[in-house]
């Protein structure tokens, strides 16, 4: 194995990560407030303390290299701690707008809120028939007989059932409400258990209710609703030249790829997408934000305009995106990770993957500390761990893999050899050269493919048994295929938003392209869903399990780093 596979494998160590050190303390801290809330004052004392000591210990540090480390390691307690204070916080004030609600749960009566929507709504179809609408609710006041209440933002999950139709969204008396929109809404509500300590308030609505109603006086602000009208804009450009009812499933599906409409999604094909453990390519996340920040990197590069210059553009380019399509979690870790590595070179720091994502995290959870308990957040970045872990590890296994098969032709029917014995030395030449680099490449190609996708899986696959109670292996091989298409549908649509504006005839051009290639990887992920054993139910993991999986995926990874090690030093 060459040195560069061996330093890829290599981890540097964690005195070159501090903020690793930091995120952990971080996390731990945001959870535990969120769940298990301690006392506030016993919180603040240890903050308090452990600020105190770190500063001690950052000053031994400037004159001992040796006291790096613990200095580091007290940081995150002081960091954690500051983080529990503050989910501690946000814990209590959930609790006091549930203990207003509980007392509308215990009057039995229907209940009648106001606020707005925060989440993009999901329509599922059910089983026994019908259909139901599920979305994020931020109350702002509930309105009594003689005057409206103002309570502490409160959140409230709403489900709201209907007829299978609400499922395409074409039931015509029906309008599903939007993210960012102000509503008036009635229904049952009741009290249900949540991985936090605060209980989860649900808002059951049946049919079309007379008394639900948008209420636009609680609309989200002028800018983000601005924001978010031009995404309504640049979806109806999506739209062009395939307005027919026959494109409309296709179309709903690059419209969530690129622009996170993800209501409009239809469930039948959604769940070929997640029995084949593909259904991520539908979330804003890193591929498309890394699409979107090259193009507009692309595009930046034309005019002769300075670094700083263009930073500055390309920052508000992608912070804008990103609050368009919602600012779910997998968006502003991705946002903020890509900041983080094109700033890099404007600071004269050398990128770092393992710190972007590290700053990431303690961006959003400090932000929200509701976030540590989402799923979106807790898929999002253990996914990316795992794949800034393994990949090179599983990389370095595929090279005595890739030198074999290389070998391996070599032996084969040399056809540049037939050549040359025909006389034709000089292509014979050639020849020699391009198969054996053009094989090189493909098997480098598949290969890394494969690592990121195992390294996915193995990161996700004992959260998905826990949470979910299914197994999706078929996932490390679609994904090999469905990847690169959500790649091609992404920048396609991201190049018909940019041509609508000025040339429609392309954008036409463009989206019809798109409907094709989408087709193509809906047939993809319908075969692959399809496969025996490719998925199934398991009985949901306990914690313990969670924990040997990942024990035994860090002692697989420490394994592997010590052999290569050993013999890159003994070559």
């Amino acid at each position: 194995m060459n040195e560069r596979a061996v330093a890829s494998v290599v981890m540097p160590p964690l005195s070159r990560h501090p903020l690793l050190i930091i995120v952990s303390f971080f996390i731990a801290g945001c959870w535990i407030g969120m769940t298990h809330p301690w006392s506030l004052n016993i919180v603040i004392a240890i903050s308090v303390l452990s600020a105190v000591l770190w500063i001690f210990l950052f000053l031994l540090s400037a004159r001992n290299s040796s006291w790096l480390i613990p200095s580091t390691i007290v940081l995150g307690v002081t960091a954690g701690a500051a983080a529990c204070v503050s989910a501690t916080i946000i814990a209590q004030q959930d609790y006091e707008g549930v203990e207003v609600l509980r007392e509308i749960i215990e009057s039995r009566e229907e209940a009648m809120i106001r606020g707005r929507v925060a989440s993009e709504p999901s329509v599922t179809r059910l089983r026994h028939g019908g259909a139901r609408v599920r979305f994020t609710f931020i109350v702002k006041e509930v309105p009594f007989e003689h005057d409206n209440v103002r309570i502490p933002d409160s959140i409230v999950r709403v489900d709201w059932y209907g007829p299978e139709s609400m499922a395409d969204n074409v039931f015509s008396s029906f309008k599903i409400p939007r993210e960012g929109e102000g509503w008036q809404l009635s229904g049952r509500m009741r009290e249900i258990k949540m991985r936090s300590a605060v209980p989860l308030v649900t808002l059951s609505i049946r049919g079309r209710e007379n008394r639900c109603k948008r209420f636009p006086e609680l609309d989200a602000s002028p800018f983000v609703s601005a924001i978010w009208k031009l995404r309504s804009y640049a979806g109806s450009i999506l739209a062009m030249g395939v307005e027919k009812e026959e494109h409309r499933e296709r179309l709903s599906i690059i419209r969530a790829m690129t622009l996170g409409f993800r209501s409009d999604l239809p469930y039948g094909v959604v769940d070929f997408f997640r029995l084949s453990g593909t259904v991520h390519v539908f979330s804003i996340s890193g591929l498309h934000v890394g699409i979107i920040a090259g193009l507009v990197m692309g595009v930046l590069a034309v005019f002769p305009i300075s670094s700083r210059t263009r930073f500055f553009v390309f920052c508000t380019a992608i912070i804008l995106y990103t609050v368009a399509v919602g600012a779910r979690s997998s968006a502003v870790r991705a946002c903020v990770m890509s900041l983080m590595f094109f700033s890099a070179p404007l600071l004269n720091r050398k990128t770092d993957s393992i710190s972007a994502l590290s700053a990431a995290a303690i961006f959003i959870l400090a932000y929200d500390p509701r976030q540590v308990v989402n799923l979106g957040f807790i898929f999002s970045f253990s996914c990316t761990a795992g794949i800034l872990t393994l990949v090179p590890v599983v990389r370095a296994l595929n090279a005595k893999a890739t030198e074999w098969i290389i070998n391996k032709r070599k032996n084969e029917v040399d056809v540049a050899g037939i050549m040359e014995t025909a006389g034709l030395a000089k292509k014979a030449n050639k020849q020699r050269k391009i198969m054996p680099f053009l094989l090189k490449k493909l098997v480098s190609v598949v290969s890394s493919s494969m690592a990121v996708s195992l390294a996915a899986w193995m990161a996700s696959a004992p959260l998905t048994a826990m949470i979910f109670g299914q197994m999706t292996p078929v996932s490390i091989l679609c994904n090999l295929l469905i990847v690169p298409l959500a790649t091609l549908i992404v920048v396609l649509a991201a190049f018909s938003m940019m041509a609508g504006i000025v040339f429609p005839y392309l954008a036409e051009v463009l989206n019809k392209v798109n409907l094709f290639i989408t087709g193509s990887m809906i047939e993809i992920a319908r075969l692959f869903s399809n496969i025996p054993g490719g998925n199934f139910a398991v009985d949901k993991w306990s914690m313990i399990g969670v924990m040997m999986w990942y024990i035994a995926m860090f002692a697989f990874y420490f394994l592997v780093r010590a052999i290569v090690t050993t013999r890159s030093r003994n070559t």
